[in-house]
């Protein structure tokens, strides 16, 4: 069962590799689908890089449940936990170095993007392989999943004026306002 999910850690990392890739461009594709926004990238600021890593992993995550569900002790909270701290590594990752460097650089933010999805999934690996949680815990990992998808529902379409949303090309927060005109 170990080679198995180690297998399955590596495909979900490669999936959400080249998912939030296709989530970064997507919004461009198809941006007269604003209700489904929330998914993809909808600008170049930092929450926006933690959403084309957040969907395609909760996406692999439900393909994989039922693959998985009966083989894992701790799938839920497992792949739960790797939900949050993807988007949490992500921001402290990228405030780090650019902090320190004073600017960001495209090249540095794909490195964030991958260390964030290698970390997260090693979390989701070693917790796979622990003894089970207690039901008081999945449900808690789960109100926190949530908890993330409506808070990047929400500041999609309604982001606050914090450096945290912040285009810092465009200069805009959220879905740009040449989007909205539609």
């Amino acid at each position: 069962m170990n080679k198995k999910l180690m297998w399955l850690e590596v495909l979900s990392a490669i999936f959400i590799f080249i998912m939030g890739f296709v989530f970064y461009f997507a919004f461009g594709w198809i941006s007269e689908l604003k209700p489904i926004a929330f998914l993809f990238s909808v600008n170049k600021s930092i929450w926006e890089y933690c959403k084309i890593g957040f969907f395609p992993a909760l996406i692999f995550t439900i393909l994989q449940y039922f693959l998985i569900k009966n083989n894992s002790k701790n799938y839920i909270i497992a792949r739960g936990t790797q939900l949050i701290l993807f988007p949490i590594l992500t921001i402290v990752l990228y405030y780090s170095y650019t902090g320190i460097m004073g600017f960001e650089l495209l090249i540095l933010n794909i490195i964030v993007f991958i260390i964030s999805i290698i970390f997260t999934q090693l979390i989701s690996y070693k917790i796979q392989k622990l003894e089970r949680f207690s039901f008081k815990a999945v449900c808690t990992v789960v109100v926190v999943v949530l908890l993330f998808i409506f808070a990047f529902i929400i500041m999609t379409y309604n982001p606050k004026h914090i450096p945290l949303f912040i285009d810092q090309k465009t200069q805009t927060y959220g879905i740009h306002e040449i989007n909205l005109k539609n």
